[in-house]
């Protein structure tokens, strides 16, 4: 078996046969891959929509368990997981056709811990070819340290296929979480990865819903994807303080890289604080816990390759200024009672 494709499923029914018709149709052998639908407690129709599915096709798989979140159906479909490469699709997501051999048959060919290609926002599931499949394109490998001082990185596993054994190596696990558990699972390989490639392949479709993060804006959800965002900021911090100890030369680059992903988080903090009902005392509070991480006043973003923009720049010198931070709240805050 070359291929794992692991799918958390949780009330997905308006979803998840278009995902599934989208891994099955590849030019792949289905003897050479194996699709994990790890049922997390759903209680709409998910259960039987892939129970008709598995009928026609032998390599989908159906595993029940109660409600554990995205992070608890991760790692529940890698436990039983037999294929050489790992690969995490969400389940309102879905794949160009015919993309997956390709994408496949380079890693294995040149022995990767990990493949990256790329991803396309869409709000329609009706682009299923891919504009660049059957391109030929050079293979350029390098350690992951490397690319990530080079290249920067997505975090969103879904970007990659990654070698099984590789993973289970680097004894990672998706935390109970709901949001952002992407943000340290990757940087983690990334770091311990020998032989890491990137090609730009246009493969995954990211389906924009009216729930996803930046569009829900209830307390709660906000107040959920705040603690989320700190554990993220603390899980990188560990990280950069591993690394650290290693050869300081050698990641120096991917140093600079991983500190500037770490605060721009702290940016999305303070945007999403903005455009929510919270308080500027709360959002204070949060960043004296960023200060303890090292992660605020912003030092790194935006002044790395990929995050240098006139936007940045200019957020970066406001938000660095509690008494400009503090104005441009309140203002901000009563524009929207205004308006």
């Amino acid at each position: 078996m070359d291929l794992s494709i692991v799918i958390p499923a949780y009330n997905v029914e308006s979803h998840i046969e278009i995902c599934l018709k989208s891994l099955l149709n590849q030019n792949i052998d289905s003897s050479r891959y194996e699709i994990i639908v790890v049922n997390d407690g759903s209680t709409d129709a998910t259960e039987s929509i892939v129970r008709g599915l598995i009928a026609e096709h032998g390599n989908i798989k159906l595993i029940n368990q109660e409600n554990k979140g995205n992070g608890g159906a991760r790692n529940r479909g890698v436990d039983i997981a037999c294929g050489h490469y790992l690969y995490f699709v969400d389940a309102d997501d879905y794949i160009a056709a015919n993309t997956l051999e390709k994408i496949l048959n380079l890693a294995i060919t040149n022995d990767l811990d990990i493949i990256g290609f790329n991803s396309k926002q869409v709000t329609s599931h009706s682009l299923s070819k891919s504009d660049n499949i059957d391109e030929d394109k050079p293979v350029s490998v390098m350690k992951g340290t490397q690319f990530i001082g080079k290249h920067n990185f997505k975090p969103e596993v879904w970007w990659y296929f990654i070698r099984r054994q590789f993973y289970h190596n680097c004894k990672v696990t998706f935390y109970h979480r709901k949001f952002l558990q992407d943000s340290y699972i990757t940087p983690i390989l990334f770091s311990k990865a020998e032989r890491v490639v990137y090609l730009n392949y246009d493969v995954y479709r990211y389906y924009m819903s009216n729930n996803s993060i930046t569009r829900n804006k209830s307390k709660k959800h906000l107040k959920t994807h705040f603690k989320d965002l700190a554990f993220a900021i603390e899980k990188q911090d560990e990280l950069i303080k591993s690394i650290e100890n290693e050869n300081k030369g050698e990641n120096i680059d991917c140093l600079k890289m991983l500190k500037a992903k770490k605060e721009r988080y702290v940016l999305i903090s303070i945007v999403r604080y903005f455009k929510s009902d919270f308080s500027f005392k709360e959002l204070s509070k949060d960043l004296e816990i960023y200060r303890e991480k090292d992660a605020y006043p912003f030092r790194f973003f935006p002044k790395v390759n990929g995050f240098d923009s006139l936007l940045n720049r200019t957020l970066v010198f406001i938000f660095n200024s509690k008494p400009l931070l503090n104005v441009s709240f309140r203002s901000y805050q009563l524009l929207k009672k205004l308006t």
